[in-house]
């Protein structure tokens, strides 16, 4: 059963978020769950695996994924992807409960939605912050591109004013200063456009 659900539901998350991802995704869901379950039941004697936590993170992914998606409970009943994982959810948690002696841990299959929304949830989180650090790099390149656009167009009106001066009344008129900042404006602009 677990390996039908995970042929169902895996198959689309895989092509959607590629092999690694998908991989990386469901082997962090698997060896979860076990590790929490052997930390909650320490005392236990039965051997835990974990597989039953990874297909439960694979359907707490598929939910995220395709909410709305239509698929039929039994091949009859048609319910949306998001309330049959809350569905699903809702009955491993209180299995987990009053789950006994049973052969089946509940408690696996809660522990592997638990990370798989983490997981989700924590991925989400640093992908926007990727994205809020790409914005502000974008930002201060483009203001210090502004800046410098800015700065060039002050010193061609300054040039232009000194060169202005120099053709009405030579170039004796030119104090040291603006002699200055034709040299180091003609070497601002024009070193600039040369080809490194």
């Amino acid at each position: 059963l677990n390996m039908l659900f995970l042929w169902i539901l895996g198959k689309d998350l895989e092509i959607d978020w590629g092999k690694n991802k998908f991989l990386i995704y469901y082997f962090v869901c698997g060896v979860g769950a076990g590790f929490i379950t052997v930390l909650i039941n320490y005392n236990s004697f039965m051997p835990t695996v974990g597989a039953s936590g990874a297909i439960y993170g694979v359907l707490v992914a598929y939910g995220f994924t395709y909410p709305n998606r239509l698929v039929y409970l039994y091949g009859l009943f048609p319910i949306r992807v998001k309330y049959l994982v809350i569905g699903m959810g809702t009955i491993a948690f209180s299995a987990s409960l009053y789950s006994g002696q049973s052969s089946i841990s509940h408690i696996t299959h809660v522990n592997g939605m638990i990370i798989g929304l983490v997981y989700i949830l924590f991925n989400n989180k640093l992908q926007n912050i990727r994205l809020w650090f790409i914005k502000m790099r974008l930002k201060s390149i483009q203001s210090k591109q502004y800046n410098r656009c800015d700065e060039d167009i002050n010193i061609k009106i300054q040039v232009d004013k000194i060169l202005d001066k120099l053709n009405n009344k030579g170039w004796d008129s030119l104090t040291s200063q603006e002699e200055e900042f034709l040299t180091s404006a003609s070497k601002r602009l024009f070193d600039e456009r040369s080809p490194n």
